[in-house]
């Protein structure tokens, strides 16, 4: 089995940065919903 290389993959990065689009796209909902989450419990509605 080979070591480890310390340094980045190249092909992952690629793959990276091709999906950097998709991975933004789910933080923003993330944030949103983090969002919504915080102002319901600013509210006190903690459904």
């Amino acid at each position: 089995m080979k070591k480890k290389a310390p340094r980045p993959n190249k092909k992952r990065e690629k793959l990276n940065s091709s999906n950097r689009i998709g991975k933004d796209k789910v933080l923003d909902l993330l944030k949103k919903k983090q969002m919504e989450s915080l102002r319901k419990t600013m509210d006190g509605d903690e459904n």
